[in-house]
């Protein structure tokens, strides 16, 4: 098992409270005066970089009534290692499939809302061929409406225009920018 893995399991499993809800993937916990929710499996989350550009896709997020521009991502099964969830993930909602798990580059994690959640995401990078991209297979995720690379000129603009809002693909693609001096 990866740090990451057991970095989250451990977070996961230092907190106390009541349980009040339990489906396969989260539950809601009780705490003294308020209510955290808890994924069971990891989250992971994909940087992908076709040459000097980042695959996005747009998703229908129905609770925001909005489709949203995101980064490939999603929850691993019950015994998938964070690395082959990310692996997945980004076949299903790209129809691109790595085979090399050592392709994809750990990222530090990621932590949305502290104050509600235990959620840490694991993310991942991967560089991407443009025969890789040009040659990928039709997305099997319904809630995938489009998918297209940005520059990160186009990327920057997006950010400051509110166009790309969400807090992980701003967090993991600013961290990519500033590492980068792009």
């Amino acid at each position: 098992m990866s740090y990451k893995a057991v970095e989250w399991k451990r977070v996961l499993n230092d907190f106390n409270g009541k349980t009040v809800y339990k489906n396969k993937w989260f539950s809601i916990v009780k705490r003294d005066s308020f209510y955290s929710l808890e994924y069971l499996v990891p989250q992971v989350v994909i940087l992908p970089i076709v040459e000097a550009s980042v695959l996005m896709v747009k998703v229908k997020r129905h609770l925001i009534n909005d489709e949203t521009w995101e980064l490939p991502a999603g929850g691993g099964l019950d015994s998938e290692a964070p690395v082959e969830a990310a692996r997945r993930e980004l076949e299903e909602e790209t129809g691109i499939y790595i085979k090399e798990l050592s392709r994809f580059q750990d990222l530090h994690i990621l932590s949305e809302i502290p104050g509600r959640s235990t959620e840490l995401l694991l993310s991942f990078m991967i560089k991407i061929s443009r025969d890789e991209f040009s040659g990928r297979h039709k997305c099997d995720d319904p809630e995938i409406t489009n998918m297209r690379l940005f520059s990160i000129d186009e990327l920057k603009k997006a950010m400051v225009e509110g166009i790309l809002y969400l807090s992980s693909p701003i967090a993991i693609i600013s961290r990519y920018i500033f590492e980068n001096n792009l």
